[in-house]
Protein backbone atom coordinates (compact mmCIF):
# COMPACT_ATOMS: atom_id res chain seq x y z
CA UNK A 1 0.00 0.00 0.00
CA UNK A 2 2.82 2.38 0.91
CA UNK A 3 4.60 1.56 -2.36
CA UNK A 4 1.38 2.19 -4.28
CA UNK A 5 0.90 5.57 -2.63
CA UNK A 6 4.52 6.52 -3.38
CA UNK A 7 4.15 5.52 -7.04
CA UNK A 8 0.95 7.58 -7.32
CA UNK A 9 2.64 10.63 -5.76
CA UNK A 10 5.67 10.34 -8.04
CA UNK A 11 3.43 9.96 -11.07
CA UNK A 12 1.48 13.07 -10.07
CA UNK A 13 4.69 15.06 -9.55
CA UNK A 14 6.03 14.02 -12.96
CA UNK A 15 2.77 14.90 -14.75
CA UNK A 16 3.35 18.30 -16.35
CA UNK A 17 -0.26 18.94 -17.39
CA UNK A 18 -3.36 19.87 -15.42
CA UNK A 19 -5.81 16.99 -15.09
CA UNK A 20 -8.36 18.26 -12.59
CA UNK A 21 -10.07 21.52 -11.68
CA UNK A 22 -8.06 21.61 -8.47
CA UNK A 23 -4.81 21.71 -10.47
CA UNK A 24 -5.95 25.08 -11.81
CA UNK A 25 -7.68 26.57 -8.76
CA UNK A 26 -4.61 26.01 -6.59
CA UNK A 27 -2.71 28.35 -8.93
CA UNK A 28 -5.44 30.80 -10.03
CA UNK A 29 -7.63 32.14 -7.23
CA UNK A 30 -10.91 32.31 -9.12
CA UNK A 31 -14.15 30.30 -9.21
CA UNK A 32 -14.82 27.66 -11.85
CA UNK A 33 -17.80 29.04 -13.76
CA UNK A 34 -18.28 26.19 -16.18
CA UNK A 35 -16.86 23.08 -17.81
CA UNK A 36 -17.01 22.01 -21.43
CA UNK A 37 -16.72 18.35 -22.30
CA UNK A 38 -14.42 16.88 -24.93
CA UNK A 39 -16.88 16.36 -27.76
CA UNK A 40 -16.90 16.64 -31.53
CA UNK A 41 -20.05 18.77 -31.25
CA UNK A 42 -17.79 21.75 -30.59
CA UNK A 43 -15.91 21.18 -33.84
CA UNK A 44 -17.30 22.83 -36.96
CA UNK A 45 -18.42 26.17 -38.28
CA UNK A 46 -21.52 26.55 -36.13
CA UNK A 47 -21.82 26.97 -32.34
CA UNK A 48 -23.58 24.10 -30.57
CA UNK A 49 -26.50 26.28 -29.52
CA UNK A 50 -27.26 26.76 -33.22
CA UNK A 51 -26.35 23.31 -34.55
CA UNK A 52 -27.50 21.23 -31.55
CA UNK A 53 -29.66 23.41 -29.27
CA UNK A 54 -31.03 20.47 -27.25
CA UNK A 55 -27.67 18.80 -26.69
CA UNK A 56 -25.74 18.32 -23.47
CA UNK A 57 -23.01 20.57 -24.90
CA UNK A 58 -25.47 23.42 -25.48
CA UNK A 59 -26.54 23.16 -21.84
CA UNK A 60 -22.90 23.34 -20.75
CA UNK A 61 -22.55 26.65 -22.57
CA UNK A 62 -25.82 27.98 -21.15
CA UNK A 63 -24.68 27.10 -17.64
CA UNK A 64 -21.41 28.99 -18.21
CA UNK A 65 -23.32 31.99 -19.58
CA UNK A 66 -25.60 32.12 -16.53
CA UNK A 67 -22.72 31.86 -14.09
CA UNK A 68 -20.77 34.59 -15.89
CA UNK A 69 -23.81 36.87 -15.71
CA UNK A 70 -24.04 36.34 -11.94
CA UNK A 71 -20.39 37.11 -11.16
CA UNK A 72 -19.90 40.20 -13.34
CA UNK A 73 -19.65 43.29 -11.11
CA UNK A 74 -21.75 46.37 -11.71
CA UNK A 75 -18.88 48.56 -12.81
CA UNK A 76 -17.89 50.44 -15.99
CA UNK A 77 -16.63 48.12 -18.76
CA UNK A 78 -17.49 45.02 -16.71
CA UNK A 79 -19.77 43.86 -19.54
CA UNK A 80 -16.62 43.43 -21.65
CA UNK A 81 -15.31 39.88 -21.15
CA UNK A 82 -11.74 39.15 -22.24
CA UNK A 83 -11.13 35.46 -22.95
CA UNK A 84 -7.64 34.00 -22.89
CA UNK A 85 -5.66 30.92 -21.86
CA UNK A 86 -2.18 30.24 -20.58
CA UNK A 87 -1.09 28.50 -23.77
CA UNK A 88 -2.35 27.58 -27.24
CA UNK A 89 -4.77 24.77 -28.16
CA UNK A 90 -6.80 25.10 -24.95
CA UNK A 91 -10.09 25.91 -26.73
CA UNK A 92 -10.43 29.61 -25.88
CA UNK A 93 -11.80 30.55 -29.32
CA UNK A 94 -14.32 27.71 -29.28
CA UNK A 95 -15.46 28.88 -25.86
CA UNK A 96 -15.60 32.53 -26.97
CA UNK A 97 -17.84 31.94 -29.99
CA UNK A 98 -20.14 29.60 -28.07
CA UNK A 99 -20.41 31.91 -25.07
CA UNK A 100 -21.22 34.88 -27.30
CA UNK A 101 -23.89 32.79 -29.04
CA UNK A 102 -25.41 31.86 -25.68
CA UNK A 103 -25.69 35.51 -24.69
CA UNK A 104 -27.32 36.31 -28.05
CA UNK A 105 -29.76 33.41 -27.64
CA UNK A 106 -30.80 34.95 -24.33
CA UNK A 107 -31.82 38.14 -26.14
CA UNK A 108 -28.80 40.26 -25.23
CA UNK A 109 -27.13 42.49 -27.78
CA UNK A 110 -23.68 40.95 -28.24
CA UNK A 111 -20.47 41.83 -30.03
CA UNK A 112 -17.79 39.17 -30.49
CA UNK A 113 -14.34 40.62 -31.27
CA UNK A 114 -11.41 38.59 -32.57
CA UNK A 115 -8.43 40.41 -31.04
CA UNK A 116 -6.04 37.51 -31.61
CA UNK A 117 -4.69 39.25 -34.69
CA UNK A 118 -1.55 37.08 -34.71
CA UNK A 119 -3.61 33.95 -35.28
CA UNK A 120 -7.22 34.88 -36.14
CA UNK A 121 -9.66 32.02 -35.53
CA UNK A 122 -13.14 33.45 -34.92
CA UNK A 123 -14.06 33.83 -38.60
CA UNK A 124 -12.98 30.22 -39.24
CA UNK A 125 -14.94 28.96 -36.25
CA UNK A 126 -18.10 30.69 -37.52
CA UNK A 127 -17.53 30.15 -41.22
CA UNK A 128 -17.64 33.84 -42.11
CA UNK A 129 -15.41 36.19 -44.09
CA UNK A 130 -12.56 37.52 -41.97
CA UNK A 131 -10.33 39.49 -44.35
CA UNK A 132 -11.68 42.84 -43.12
CA UNK A 133 -12.12 43.55 -39.44
CA UNK A 134 -10.56 44.94 -36.28
CA UNK A 135 -7.19 45.91 -37.76
CA UNK A 136 -8.91 47.94 -40.48
CA UNK A 137 -11.43 49.54 -38.15
CA UNK A 138 -9.03 50.93 -35.55
CA UNK A 139 -6.70 52.25 -38.27
CA UNK A 140 -9.64 54.11 -39.85
CA UNK A 141 -9.46 52.28 -43.16
CA UNK A 142 -13.07 51.10 -42.95
CA UNK A 143 -16.17 52.09 -41.01
CA UNK A 144 -17.82 49.97 -38.34
CA UNK A 145 -20.60 49.29 -40.85
CA UNK A 146 -18.10 47.60 -43.16
CA UNK A 147 -16.08 45.80 -40.48
CA UNK A 148 -18.80 44.42 -38.19
CA UNK A 149 -20.95 41.57 -39.48
CA UNK A 150 -24.32 40.32 -38.30
CA UNK A 151 -24.43 36.63 -37.45
CA UNK A 152 -27.39 34.31 -36.81
CA UNK A 153 -29.60 36.90 -35.08
CA UNK A 154 -30.03 40.69 -35.45
CA UNK A 155 -28.64 41.16 -31.92
CA UNK A 156 -25.46 39.14 -32.58
CA UNK A 157 -22.57 41.01 -34.21
CA UNK A 158 -19.04 39.81 -35.01
CA UNK A 159 -15.88 41.85 -35.59
CA UNK A 160 -13.24 39.58 -37.20
CA UNK A 161 -9.54 40.28 -36.71
CA UNK A 162 -8.79 41.32 -40.28
CA UNK A 163 -5.35 41.12 -41.82
CA UNK A 164 -2.30 41.92 -39.69
CA UNK A 165 -0.72 45.10 -41.02
CA UNK A 166 1.43 46.34 -38.12
CA UNK A 167 2.88 45.29 -34.78
CA UNK A 168 -0.08 43.68 -32.93
CA UNK A 169 1.06 44.94 -29.51
CA UNK A 170 1.18 48.53 -30.73
CA UNK A 171 -2.18 48.12 -32.42
CA UNK A 172 -3.98 46.60 -29.42
CA UNK A 173 -2.39 49.04 -26.95
CA UNK A 174 -3.32 52.09 -29.02
CA UNK A 175 -5.69 54.85 -27.92
CA UNK A 176 -7.91 53.92 -30.84
CA UNK A 177 -8.34 50.40 -29.43
CA UNK A 178 -9.14 51.69 -25.96
CA UNK A 179 -11.65 54.12 -27.44
CA UNK A 180 -13.27 51.29 -29.40
CA UNK A 181 -13.66 49.14 -26.28
CA UNK A 182 -15.29 52.00 -24.40
CA UNK A 183 -17.60 52.74 -27.32
CA UNK A 184 -18.82 49.18 -27.83
CA UNK A 185 -19.21 48.69 -24.09
CA UNK A 186 -21.91 51.33 -24.13
CA UNK A 187 -23.53 50.08 -27.34
CA UNK A 188 -23.82 46.38 -26.44
CA UNK A 189 -25.06 44.38 -23.47
CA UNK A 190 -22.04 42.08 -23.66
CA UNK A 191 -18.76 42.26 -25.54
CA UNK A 192 -16.66 39.10 -25.83
CA UNK A 193 -13.01 39.63 -26.82
CA UNK A 194 -11.02 36.59 -27.92
CA UNK A 195 -7.33 37.33 -27.32
CA UNK A 196 -3.97 35.62 -27.80
CA UNK A 197 -2.78 33.08 -25.20
CA UNK A 198 -0.73 34.62 -22.40
CA UNK A 199 2.28 32.60 -23.55
CA UNK A 200 2.19 34.46 -26.87
CA UNK A 201 1.39 37.97 -25.62
CA UNK A 202 -0.14 39.74 -22.62
CA UNK A 203 -2.85 41.46 -24.68
CA UNK A 204 -5.54 40.00 -22.40
CA UNK A 205 -3.86 41.50 -19.35
CA UNK A 206 -3.62 44.88 -21.07
CA UNK A 207 -7.36 44.81 -21.82
CA UNK A 208 -8.28 43.63 -18.33
CA UNK A 209 -6.12 46.29 -16.70
CA UNK A 210 -8.38 48.96 -18.24
CA UNK A 211 -11.58 47.63 -16.65
CA UNK A 212 -12.91 44.64 -18.64
CA UNK A 213 -13.22 41.28 -16.87
CA UNK A 214 -10.85 38.39 -17.59
CA UNK A 215 -12.13 34.85 -18.15
CA UNK A 216 -9.31 32.30 -18.16
CA UNK A 217 -9.75 29.05 -20.10
CA UNK A 218 -7.82 25.93 -19.08
CA UNK A 219 -7.72 22.78 -21.20
CA UNK A 220 -7.65 19.67 -19.03
CA UNK A 221 -4.88 17.43 -20.28
CA UNK A 222 -3.51 20.30 -22.39
CA UNK A 223 -2.55 23.17 -20.07
CA UNK A 224 1.04 23.00 -18.87
CA UNK A 225 1.34 23.43 -15.09
CA UNK A 226 4.53 25.46 -15.46
CA UNK A 227 2.92 27.79 -17.98
CA UNK A 228 -0.18 28.17 -15.82
CA UNK A 229 1.98 29.17 -12.85
CA UNK A 230 3.76 31.75 -15.02
CA UNK A 231 0.40 33.17 -16.08
CA UNK A 232 -0.76 33.28 -12.47
CA UNK A 233 2.34 35.17 -11.38
CA UNK A 234 2.01 37.68 -14.21
CA UNK A 235 -1.64 38.38 -13.43
CA UNK A 236 -0.80 38.73 -9.75
CA UNK A 237 2.02 41.17 -10.52
CA UNK A 238 -0.39 43.28 -12.56
CA UNK A 239 -3.06 43.06 -9.82
CA UNK A 240 -5.52 41.40 -12.20
CA UNK A 241 -8.03 39.00 -10.67
CA UNK A 242 -9.82 36.82 -13.25
CA UNK A 243 -13.58 36.93 -12.86
CA UNK A 244 -13.61 33.16 -13.28
CA UNK A 245 -12.25 30.00 -14.86
CA UNK A 246 -13.69 27.86 -17.65
CA UNK A 247 -12.49 24.28 -17.94
CA UNK A 248 -12.26 22.68 -21.35
CA UNK A 249 -11.92 19.07 -22.57
CA UNK A 250 -13.53 17.52 -19.49
CA UNK A 251 -14.83 13.97 -19.45
CA UNK A 252 -18.53 13.58 -20.19
CA UNK A 253 -20.45 12.49 -17.11
CA UNK A 254 -22.28 9.18 -17.39
CA UNK A 255 -26.06 9.14 -16.75
CA UNK A 256 -27.11 8.10 -13.26
CA UNK A 257 -28.78 4.71 -12.80
CA UNK A 258 -31.86 6.11 -11.07
CA UNK A 259 -32.83 8.36 -13.93
CA UNK A 260 -31.34 10.66 -16.53
CA UNK A 261 -31.99 13.43 -18.97
CA UNK A 262 -31.71 12.43 -22.59
CA UNK A 263 -30.46 15.12 -24.95
CA UNK A 264 -31.48 14.20 -28.46
CA UNK A 265 -32.59 15.33 -31.90
CA UNK A 266 -35.81 14.23 -33.52
CA UNK A 267 -36.69 14.92 -37.17
CA UNK A 268 -40.11 15.73 -38.62
CA UNK A 269 -41.50 16.99 -41.96
CA UNK A 270 -40.59 20.58 -41.18
CA UNK A 271 -36.98 19.88 -40.30
CA UNK A 272 -35.12 18.88 -37.18
CA UNK A 273 -37.05 19.17 -33.92
CA UNK A 274 -35.09 19.32 -30.65
CA UNK A 275 -36.40 18.00 -27.40
CA UNK A 276 -35.31 16.96 -23.92
CA UNK A 277 -36.85 13.82 -22.52
CA UNK A 278 -36.78 12.88 -18.85
CA UNK A 279 -36.68 9.19 -17.99
CA UNK A 280 -37.78 8.37 -14.44
CA UNK A 281 -36.50 5.48 -12.39
CA UNK A 282 -38.51 2.30 -12.04
CA UNK A 283 -38.99 2.95 -8.35
CA UNK A 284 -40.59 6.35 -9.04
CA UNK A 285 -42.89 4.74 -11.61
CA UNK A 286 -44.07 2.18 -9.08
CA UNK A 287 -44.70 4.93 -6.53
Amino acid sequence: MVLGVMVALIKDLLDTRVRRDSDVTTVIDAPVLGSLSRNEAYVGTSPVIISRPASREAEEIRRLRTNVMFVLPDEPLSNVIVVTSAGPSEGKTTLSVNLATAFAENGSKVLLIDADVRNPSVSKALGIEGAVGLTHLITNRVSSHDAIQRYWKPNFHVLPAGKQTMNPSILLNSRAMKALVEQVSGAYDYVIIDTAPMQVANDAAVFAKEGPELLLVAGLGVTEKKLLRQTGRELSTLSIDPVGLAMNYGETEKPQKGGYYYYGDESDDNGRKRQIQHKKSEKMKKD
